[in-house]
């Protein structure tokens, strides 16, 4: 034991036999990353604690044009289905662009702890636009044939109320509805525009201290700051995603609401030593 596998076997055989007993025990956790809401790197602090972790991807590049929703929707349906059977209990957190609704009819995730972020809804719909339609991404050219403008971005129902539908239960639940099932059914759901706060509260229930350090994706864009949001755009935004607003502000309100007592637990360890029975 100790170090003496790391002069007399592998790196591995010394990892293994050293690793803290408890290292790779605990609750599964799946995170539901609505697109442009720093998930990214909310993603990448979760994964560097919560090994070994999946993160669910499709390949945008060989969508066809004019078959990109049908098929994107079949290949997210592929690796879900390939990551329930084949890698579920080897791993301990995943990740992916996917809704409840995809994952709901699966044993597997009765007992996972989902977590998710959320955004201002003019500001994500905004960095939606801008990333669908910069050269970076893989089908850039097919977005920039069917929204000409951020105006047609908004019009598009396919993206109104995307955080929403993305953390509801059923299309046919009414928002009250959707309401009690997600505070009975989520153990976290943040908001970057309290990023640090959402990162830290997460970590409290791993039981760790964390000073968030990735920033991914942040500014990378092009044409970030040339977008200008016209008084109409934010009218059309507001009106064909009441409902994200809606859901928004009442997170963000109740979160502003802790904060102070957040910080009071979170300062000195307090919160750890109250769990340790610690004066």
């Amino acid at each position: 034991m100790a170090l003496e596998k790391i002069f007399d076997g592998s790196v591995l055989e010394f990892m293994l036999s050293n690793k803290d007993s408890m290292a790779f025990k605990s609750d599964h956790w799946t995170f539901i990353h609505i697109p442009k809401t720093a998930g990214s790197s909310f993603r990448e602090e979760v994964a560097n604690v919560r090994q070994p972790d999946f993160n669910l991807e499709v390949d945008y590049g060989s969508l066809k044009p004019g078959q990109i929703d049908a098929q994107f929707e079949e290949m997210k349906q592929q690796a879900i289905r390939r990551y329930c059977q084949n890698y579920f209990e080897k791993t301990r957190f995943v990740s992916g662009h996917f809704m409840y609704r995809d994952i709901a009819n699966y044993k597997n995730f009765e007992t996972s702890k989902i977590v998710s972020m959320l955004r201002d809804p003019l500001a994500r719909l905004k960095s939606d636009f801008l990333h669908q339609t910069s050269t970076r991404h893989p089908q850039f050219e097919s977005a920039r044939k069917r929204y000409p403008s951020f105006r047609h971005f908004i019009e598009d129902p396919r993206n109104q109320n995307l955080m929403y539908e993305h953390l509801r239960r059923d299309e046919a639940d009414t928002y009250e509805q959707t309401l009690v099932f997600v505070r009975h059914r989520y153990t976290w759901i943040g908001i970057q525009e309290a990023y640090d706060f959402s990162i830290k509260v997460l970590f409290m229930l791993f039981g760790m201290r964390i000073e968030p350090r990735i920033r991914l994706r942040e500014g990378d864009t092009e044409g970030k700051n040339s977008l200008t949001i016209t008084v109409d755009d934010r009218q059309a935004a507001q009106k064909l995603n009441s409902i994200d607003y809606q859901f928004y502000q009442l997170f963000r309100d109740r979160y502003q609401s802790l904060r102070k007592d957040f910080y009071y637990l979170s300062d000195y360890d307090r919160f750890f030593k109250r769990i340790g029975g610690i004066p």
